[in-house]
């Protein structure tokens, strides 16, 4: 797993009940990655799965992204 820290989470209030995947819209993945790393976006999730499958991390399940 590659690790791409976002700056974009707060704390988490309620426990994980749920799983929810998104489609970004985004032309890649990279791309995807710079806007939810970006803090002007003020976005972000836990988890992306590039094109080629691998998956980055960027924000720990502890928080809330």
């Amino acid at each position: 797993m590659i690790e791409t820290p976002s700056p974009n989470f707060d704390e988490r209030k309620l426990p994980i009940t749920m799983l929810v995947l998104h489609y970004t819209g985004m032309p890649d993945a990279a791309s995807a990655l710079n806007w939810m790393c970006d803090p002007v976006s003020k976005v972000s999730a836990h988890y992306c799965v590039t094109e080629d499958g691998q998956v980055v991390r960027m924000v720990d399940e502890a928080k809330r992204a």
